[in-house]
């Protein structure tokens, strides 16, 4: 077979040609096109990889970018080794690597497009809840890099935790003990920020995990209630999964999509995870308002951030929410949602200024309100669990919703004749030896002709597959 003239090229210019390529994905293909070309890269992967990869990750979250790689290598899974991690890569901001093989930097480029479809989704919809609601428009200053970066490290810290706290069966730390490992490693307005992609996150996957919950007939026979409360454990057990999951989870646009991702019999729990992580990072209530620290206070309570910033906007709004808060309500408090809604510790100071927030004292909203639709909300739920649980004892499975029961899938016998199981005939007969092979195949089934229809149908109701 002839060769390429591409092939034939100088390996200096296909090194040369390579390094230009816009992306780690690229790369890859074009090593993989052929001998002479993965030659080519190899005698200079280090070199063209780290420069790709420098281009894709800003090198002022790439230390994040990396603890949050290494994180996901943790082995063996032992205490030691946690700590371990934790002493290497939170007690202080680690250097990242100045060279990578193709193969880490692929795995990072691929966390790292899962990190900014989610900060730039998060922006938009943060600004759209600020104070003065806008999409950055022309009189609107742009997202700073100072912005941008801190949006970026927040979720690389959600990745971080993930991978540490996941799965509460397999967790080496109570999540009393979350404190001391993970988040006294960050100033307050820095585990304020994580508090941030917490309820954003919550937002973001709740319509998907709502979507099933209050359609699925058998999740309405157990009493799945919805995800709508911040502090949901079924959704706790979502945000558990990860960046690249939730991001699944997120596009997927129809119920038969997300019932694919998420379904389960009876849906996993998680009471240990983030949102009452963030609440046990608070110490215990000593009485003592912030806006009445002295110096020695400041100095015990509030920790400088992990990522030196050279604007004073989070620390400055952060302030200015908790003036009248003790030490057991300065992270993850409940009546700061709608401030976390428009992301207030993410921002400069001068787009803080901008909106006005520092000219009065901040004040918690009036939710009184909430009760009577909160009574309506329950009250609407536990009547479709009472419907779905009545379909359910009569065999239906499937879709259901108060205006349209037609999803409900019925077994055939039930649908039409109503018995269940059917009535057998009488069967004549001749000799022992039919007699015997007849009510072997009542036995099996074999001898019903619908017998492997409702088998198929009641193996799509409960998960199980006949074997001969």
């Amino acid at each position: 077979m002839a060769q390429s003239r591409l092939e034939e090229l100088p390996i200096k210019v296909q090194q040369t040609i390579t390094s230009m390529l816009p992306d780690l994905e690229s790369i890859r293909s074009i090593a993989l096109a052929s001998p002479s070309w993965y030659r080519a890269f190899a005698n200079s992967e280090l070199l063209i990889t780290s420069q790709i990869l420098e281009d894709e990750v800003d090198f002022d979250v790439l230390p994040e970018a990396t603890a949050a790689l290494d994180s996901s290598r943790i082995s063996p899974w032992t205490q030691q080794q946690i700590q371990e991690f934790v002493s290497q890569h939170l007690h202080s901001r680690r250097i990242p690597p100045q060279k990578w093989t193709l193969p880490d930097a692929l795995l990072l480029s691929n966390l790292h497009d899962h990190v900014y479809c989610f900060t730039m989704d998060f922006v938009s919809k943060a600004l759209g809840k600020s104070p003065c609601p806008t999409d950055l428009e022309p009189d609107q200053p742009e997202l700073s890099q100072n912005e941008m970066a801190r949006i970026i490290r927040a979720f690389y810290r959600f990745e971080i935790y993930c991978n540490i706290f996941r799965n509460p069966h397999r967790t080496l730390f109570s999540v009393e003990q979350q404190r001391s490992i993970f988040f006294s490693n960050f100033s307050l307005w820095e585990n304020e920020q994580l508090a941030c992609i917490h309820d954003y996150l919550v937002r973001v996957v709740s319509p998907a995990f709502n979507d099933i919950a209050e359609h699925d007939v058998a999740w309405g026979k157990f009493s799945v209630e919805y995800g709508d409360k911040i502090d949901s454990r079924f959704i706790q057990h979502l945000l558990s999964l990860g960046l690249e999951d939730l991001h699944q989870i997120a596009l997927a646009e129809d119920y038969e999509e997300r019932r694919e991702l998420i379904y389960y019999r009876y849906p996993p729990r998680n009471a240990q995870f983030l949102y009452t992580g963030l609440k046990m990072a608070n110490e215990p209530d000593d009485g003592a308002f912030l806006s009445d620290y002295t110096q020695d206070e400041e100095l015990a309570h509030i920790k400088d951030p992990f990522a030196q910033d050279s604007d004073t906007g989070p620390s400055d709004a952060w302030r200015w929410a908790h003036k009248g808060e003790t030490c057991s309500n300065f992270v993850n408090s409940d009546s700061r949602q709608l401030l976390r809604e428009w992301g207030y510790v993410m921002w400069d100071h001068a787009r803080l200024d901008n909106w006005g927030i520092f000219e009065m004292p901040w004040e918690a909203p009036d939710t009184s309100a909430r009760a009577d639709a909160e009574r309506e909300h329950v009250a609407k739920m536990q009547a479709s669990f009472d419907r779905r649980s009545e379909i359910f004892k009569a065999r239906g499975r499937g879709w259901w919703s108060f205006e349209n029961e037609g999803g409900v899938i019925w077994p055939r016998e039930t649908r039409d004749t109503r018995r269940w199981p059917p009535i057998w005939r009488p069967r004549q007969v001749n000799s022992l030896n039919e007699a015997r092979t007849f009510l072997t195949s009542l036995a099996s089934g074999s001898e019903d002709p619908a017998f492997h229809r409702r088998h198929q149908q009641r193996s799509r109701f409960w998960g199980f597959s006949l074997r001969n």
